[in-house]
């Protein structure tokens, strides 16, 4: 080994003084058995024994070398071969999980068993648990007894006074079927019901109400009420789970009664969360375990019924699909017949109010005032194609917000936050200048009249008048469908229904180009998978475009508001331009499509159609062209990125992460050696996707390290083709001579860190033992064996006796540990004076906002600090309710989380995170911080309701819940929790399903807030780049003088300016990377002096400079000119040294205050750029732009470039990481400029 390091003629050594010791210690006596079974093996000379362990047999509870000649000789020889080797594998499997976990025991688990009733008995459970046994137990060994649960006395409640009105999801109906339908139920006693008032009911009600965010709650527990009656008319309760024959005799009298398969579907799903909720979010499971198992069976019993009666409920469906089949989809004409026929009576009455010729419209009767308000009704549901909640919950707010749009003003968009998609779409219709006008007239007119009507209650007085439409009540409309099956009746047309509407619309819409469809699905809120996606906005433009397109679709025409081109070709179909247009300018692969001017004269009105297929089937052919290349091979995503570039498209470039994602193998087998890559893998002998590795048993073999497709080459053969008979017969023969075989291992217990080790020197050398030499580590790992070794043969076995010994003496617990001990295991979290006193809470955090240097958190989790009066008031109401009080953060059981959360997890916030767990844990117990609230689930649930009271948001909230789930996953996942506590384990198991549940609950509200923001923008449009960079051209004036000084060298390094001076550089430098090269702030808070001093310069281009960032949400580059470089270099030369002496030395800050690059007024590194931003704005009196605000706005710019160049912004702004270069890759420096100067050249800069 004279080529070898010092280090491995060590471990050489080593190995073979572990050698000698072994041939000294065991290998010099031979057994004669042994010689002569070696000598009747097939291979006399090459067999090797196996590694083994001692194991416990599980009949005797003795420990045995060979455990599988031990069963077959003495405690199994009468059994099979096949249940001799499974207890072989079971023992082997529970040494392999004492080894693992079951050699540490906590203080804690040792304290609760030595205070339990029954000491003993516990002990040997939990021993017995870890993979022990315990011997000589007495016949009659004392156990603890198990206290019975009392029963609950339920009082029979009293009947409700209010009665239901309909069933569940039906409209009323004043129709004769439908009253019939009521009158039956109502004759059989269906609709008697328990008092809604009961403490099942109550609960279940504010659930629904509060944390479901259901409108229809009551009609659910009106529900639950009559079916709780049926199975129990005296008293309402939950024993009912014990009927399931009484139960499915319910759900089929309601079948008999006349009610529909679908209506039945509903009651049993109202049951089924009414189930779920007292099994999920009460404490049912820790009151009567008996009784929350049986609602479990009986919910999957509601499950069995609802999987039979699917069936069913489709063939009710397809009656109804079959109806309309019968029917034919409408015609545009058919759509809007209703409106045709009621527009001379309408337009009569708008006369009258236009006229002036009744004041505020006293003078209409109640006919004509319902005619206006069910003919505009219509008109948003027929001829917009609006589902009628948008009708039912339109605001006065939402009419008075409406937007005229900017390119055509003859046209208004109104948007409505409530409807069916108001989770994750805002809906939008567009009106005319006419019907604006009558909308406006009945505003003024005939909503202040239908208002006058109103019956007053106190209770609706804020929901009816915040909506538009009123009905003749006075009230707000209760059902649309309703209104629009009057106004048919009268006019005797047939009745359209809004889903036929919208049917016909989506139907005529066919043969449209793709960018047409988007536009009218988004228009129509009918699929969140083609409308815009959730975080974008919807414009303005956008929904007057899908107007048009139903307005053409209709077949209206408005000459004054019309926007389609005429021309020569306006009259051809889309076919034939595109044919036209196909004659003059095929497609190829390296063609280029015709330009706008071209596409006119050809197709006209279908130019843009034509262009959209026309590139579409080229990206086609390309993609096509791109698999045949690599036919045989799957490439990897670089690589065909390459190969594509070679090609010399500049535009329309397929995308090679799809392409590799899509790619099959393709060609015959005969032709697959044609392949210059397989040709080249074949020469080197480097097959990606293959490596080679030492398997457990077996010896060296090769391993595949990514799937591999059906008929794709693997790697070439080179040794002798044989038969399958053949190649058995040898691997049979081999099977016994395997050599090399690796060393059986074991988990290692570590005398240190006292935790176990797959691989012990390795951790000692990364932790434990880093400064220790390779002899003193070495010796720590064979004493580690040892004592494996001797756990496993001798410590493994208790006897009863000592155990009873050990309880008797006067120190149990000091006595207990030093026997654990001594048998190879360890005691954690010994206390220095045990018991240890209760954990004292943290007093309230002080309300007032933190310094700007204060490591103290500063808000919510996620929410950046505020200074607004908003926020302080926040703060001030949780104060002062109690909800900042916690639990010292040095508790064992938050310490040890935020380790996880700060090494394992890497998380930055984890001091915010743990935070907020441990004021959650002060509220669920103010005494002492402990895992057992997991055993509190109302209490839980009231806590997340009261910090939604107090104002935090929904988001908020869902990030506490989302911290105590991560909180309990540590403590169930990541430690010995389910061998100390076997039940405390499972109850965290359940109670992280109930915080599953109430995050799914409150899921639709969080998506609702995320849905009013962006209603918020929709109101307030998308800035032009102008107004992105108000307050980069406000201040420059002031900016550039400072630099005058600077650059003119009137100061000796910046000292003569005045800290005004300083942080207007600071702010406005931090303002260009974020406004003008729409970074992110955590760009700017992360940026470093390394990044700063490692900026490239572009090869082709010099005058550009890029700054590359790792640090922050993904990572980023940006670029500057020669101007803005020589600003950056000022400050870092001569304002940035100024900062930094204003530094209040703390150690632990230097390091990395010194690093980063952008430093703040108070001398350490700036914490927030958002609110640095907002002061440059306030300072200058220009609107505030957000980050996220001008990401938006240049986002919307790219829309009509090129796909090409939509990619390079993508990369430059790092928006998605499937467009954007990966985070570990560094971007090209080619491509941060070209992105830049896109950017520029949409803001209108020029230089």
């Amino acid at each position: 080994m004279k080529n070898s390091s010092e280090a491995d003629i060590l471990a050489v050594v080593e190995s073979a003084k572990r050698a000698a010791s072994n041939l000294m210690r065991t290998g010099r006596v031979w057994e004669y058995s042994l010689l002569s079974r070696i000598m009747k093996s097939p291979d006399p000379i090459g067999r090797q024994p196996r590694s083994r362990n001692f194991l416990l047999c599980p009949i005797c509870k003795k420990t045995h070398w060979s455990l599988p000649v031990h069963l077959r000789r003495s405690c199994m020889r009468t059994s099979s071969e096949a249940d001799i080797l499974a207890v072989v594998e079971s023992a082997k499997r529970v040494v392999s999980n004492l080894l693992r976990t079951g050699r540490v025991w906590e203080y804690s688990l040792l304290s609760r068993i030595m205070q339990s009733p029954d000491t003993i008995g516990r002990m040997i459970e939990e021993l017995e648990s870890r993979g022990n046994a315990v011997v000589g137990i007495p016949t009659e060994a004392p156990t603890a007894a198990v206290p019975a649960v009392p029963d609950v006395p339920v009082e029979a409640p009293a009947e409700s006074s209010s009665e239901s009105s309909g069933e569940l999801y039906q409209c009323p109906d004043t129709t004769k079927q439908g009253t019939s339908l009521r009158e039956r139920m109502a004759s059989l006693g269906y609709y008697k019901k328990h008092s809604l008032d009961h403490d099942l009911l109550v609960s279940f009600a504010k659930f629904l109400q509060f944390d479901m965010s259901n409108e229809n709650f009551k009609q659910e527990v009106e529900n639950v009420a009559r079916f709780l009656y049926f199975m129990d008319p005296q008293q309402a309760s939950l024993l009912f789970v014990r009927q399931h024959e009484k139960s499915r005799e319910y759900f089929l009298k309601l079948s008999e009664a006349g009610l529909s398969k679908q209506t039945v579907q509903n009651y049993i799903k109202s049951v089924k969360r009414f189930l779920k909720f007292h099994t999920g979010s009460t404490d049912l499971c820790f009151t009567d375990r008996v009784l929350h198992e049986d609602c479990k069976n009986y919910i999957s019993f509601l499950d069995n019924i609802q999987t039979a009666t699917s069936k069913q409920v489709s063939k009710e469906t397809t009656r109804k699909r079959f109806d309309t089949f019968q029917e034919g989809v409408l015609s545009s004409t058919q759509v809007t017949a209703v409106l045709a026929a009621a527009k001379k009576d309408f337009l009569a009455v708008i006369g009258k109010l236009h006229a002036g010729e009744c004041s505020p419209g006293h003078q209409l009767t109640l006919t004509e005032l319902q005619l206006v308000l069910y003919y505009l009704e219509a008109i948003v549901i027929l001829e917009h194609a609006q589902r009628p909640g948008v009708v039912e919950h339109m605001t006065v707010t939402e009419w008075i917000s409406r937007r005229r749009d900017d390119t055509r003003p003859g046209f208004v968009v109104v948007a409505v936050k409530e409807h069916k998609t108001a989770a994750t779409q805002v809906a939008t219709f567009v009106l005319t200048q006419e019907q604006e006008m009558w909308f406006d007239l009945y505003f003024s007119e005939v909503r202040p009249v239908m208002l006058g009507k109103k019956r007053k209650r106190v209770e609706d007085d804020d929901e009816t008048d915040e909506r538009f439409f009123i009905s003749s009540t006075g009230k707000a409309i209760y059902n649309a469908s309703n209104d629009l099956e009057r106004l048919h009746k009268k006019y005797q047309v047939p009745k359209v229904t809004s889903q036929m509407a919208r049917r016909a619309y989506k139907t005529a819409t066919k043969e449209l180009s793709d960018v047409q469809k988007t536009k009218v699905a988004g228009y129509l809120t009918h699929s969140t998978a083609t409308a815009e996606k959730h975080y974008r906005m919807k414009e303005r433009g956008s929904a007057v475009d899908a107007f048009l397109i139903l307005r053409n679709l209709r077949g209206d025409s408005d000459s004054d508001q019309s926007d389609t081109p005429r021309g020569s070709s306006a009259y051809l179909t889309d076919q034939a331009a595109y044919d036209k247009l196909l004659r003059s300018y095929p497609v190829t692969l390296d063609g280029v499509p015709p330009n706008r001017s071209q596409r006119k004269s050809l197709a006209g009105e279908y130019e843009r159609y034509c262009y959209d297929r026309w590139r579409s089937e080229q990206l086609e052919r390309r993609v096509q062209h791109v698999l045949e290349h690599f036919a045989r091979r799957l490439p990897s995503e670089s690589r065909v990125k390459a190969w594509i570039m070679k090609q010399g498209w500049s535009a329309n470039l397929p995308d090679a992460a799809s392409i590799v994602q899509q790619w099959k193998p393709s060609g015959g087998i005969d032709v697959a050696m044609d392949s210059v890559v397989l040709q080249k893998f074949c020469r080197t002998q480097r097959w990606k996707g293959l490596a080679v590795a030492d398997i457990e048993g077996k010896g060296r073999g090769v391993l595949v390290t990514r799937p591999f497709a059906l008929g794709e080459v693997v790697c070439d053969y080179h040794g002798k083709v044989v038969s399958r008979q053949e190649g058995l017969a040898t691997h049979t023969a081999t099977a016994e001579k395997e050599s090399g075989q690796p060393r059986s291992r074991n988990f290692l217990l570590c005398p240190i860190c006292k935790k176990t080790h797959w691989s012990l020197p390795v951790h000692l050398r990364r932790s434990c033992m880093r400064t220790s030499s390779e002899a003193d580590i070495l010796a720590v790992v064979e004493s580690a064996k040892r004592a494996v070794s001797n756990l496993l043969r001798t410590g493994r076995v208790w006897e009863y006796s000592l155990l009873s010994r050990i309880m008797q003496s006067p120190d149990t617990i000091g006595r207990m540990i030093e026997e654990l001990e001594s048998r190879g295991n360890a005691v954690v979290g010994i206390p220095t004076e045990a018991p240890t006193a209760a954990v004292p809470a943290v007093p309230d955090v002080p309300v007032e906002a933190p310094a700007e240097s204060s490591s103290e958190s500063s808000g919510e989790l996620y929410q950046c600090p505020d200074t607004t009066k908003q926020g302080t008031s926040l703060r001030e109401r949780m104060a002062s309710l109690g909800y900042y009080k916690k639990h010292s953060l040095d508790h064992d059981l938050l310490v040890s989380f935020a380790k996880f959360l700060q090494f394992d997890m890497s998380n930055e916030n984890f001091k915010q995170e743990v935070e907020n767990v441990a004021r959650f844990l002060y509220f669920m117990d103010p005494q002492q911080a402990s895992l057992l609230f997991v055993r509190q689930h109302e209490k839980s649930r009231e806590y997340f309701l009261k910090l939604s009271e107090a104002g935090l948001s929904k988001q908020t909230v869902q990030n506490y819940i989302k911290s105590v789930k991560r909180f309990l996953k540590f403590h169930t996942g990541s430690t010995d929790l389910c061998f100390t506590d076997r039940v405390l384990h499972e109850d965290c198991k359940n109670y992280i399903s109930f915080l599953d549940n109430i995050q799914m609950a409150t899921s639709k509200q969080v998506s609702k807030e995320t849905t009013r923001k962006r209603f918020d923008t929709f109101q307030e449009g998308v800035l032009s780049s102008t107004q992105v960079t108000a307050v980069l051209a406000a201040a420059k004036k002031d900016f550039l003088a400072v630099i005058g000084k600077l650059h003119a060298g009137e100061c000796s390094p910046g000292h003569q300016l005045t800290l005004t001076e300083l942080q207007l550089v600071l702010y406005y430098l931090e303002a260009i990377v974020i406004l003008e090269h729409a970074q992110r702030p955590g760009v700017v808070e992360h940026m470093t002096v390394t990044e700063w001093i490692s900026r490239r310069r572009d090869d082709t281009r010099p005058g550009f400079v890029v700054v590359a960032v790792k640090e922050h949400k993904t990572a980023a580059t940006f670029v500057l000119t020669q101007e803005q470089e020589m600003w950056f270099d000022l400050y870092f030369s001569e304002v940035r040294p100024v900062m930094l002496g204003k530094k209040r030395k703390r150690v632990e800050d230097d390091d990395e205050t010194d690093e980063r690059f952008f430093i703040s007024s108070t001398g350490k590194a700036i914490y927030n750029a958002y609110n640095d931003l907002e002061r440059l704005h306030k300072k200058y009196q220009v609107p505030k732009v957000t980050s996220q605000m001008a990401r938006r706005a240049y986002e919307t710019a790219t829309k009509e470039l090129s796909d090409v160049q939509k990619t390079k912004v993508a990369g430059y702004l790092t928006h998605s990481t499937a467009t954007a270069e990966k985070h570990y890759r560094m971007k090209e420096i080619g491509s941060a400029v070209d992105a830049f100067l896109i950017l520029r050249n949409l803001r209108g800069d020029s230089e």
